[in-house]
């Protein structure tokens, strides 16, 4: 791992499914944002105006907010695109809960009523929950 020159808290994804080619990414997890269409009251797609998730510690980050039905989210490392994002890793999951995966893929679907919903994605464990 290189030299951190600046205390903080940093996200790091490890792959080493190809032992000939182990990869990572590093990058700072000062923040997390929801972007896509499907978040009420915020433009399309646009990661500046997204809202902030907030960090509960361990990997967990956390947001009530409205959603549009059947819509498309995403979660995005950043308040710019360029920034590390997940998406939908096309496992059904159990009890509105999927996996994420960070190389590209799918956005996630919101679910079918539009509301207020908390959104918890757990890094750790790779998985987001709506509710």
């Amino acid at each position: 791992m290189p030299d951190i020159a600046t205390a903080g808290r940093y996200r790091v994804i490890w792959d080493g499914r190809n032992v000939d080619n182990i990869k990572y990414e590093m990058s700072p997890a000062t923040e997390m944002r929801v972007v896509g269409n499907g978040v009420q009251g915020v433009p399309d797609w646009d990661p500046a105006s997204s809202p902030q998730m907030t960090y509960a510690g361990n990997g967990v980050w956390t947001l009530t907010v409205n959603l549009v039905g059947s819509r498309e989210i995403k979660f995005l490392a950043g308040n710019a695109w360029g920034a590390f994002d997940y998406e939908d890793n096309g496992d059904a999951g159990v009890a509105n809960t999927r996996k994420i995966k960070w190389e590209g893929g799918s956005n996630f679907a919101t679910p079918a009523t539009s509301g207020s919903y908390t959104i918890t994605l757990d890094e750790k464990a790779q998985t987001v929950r709506i509710q």
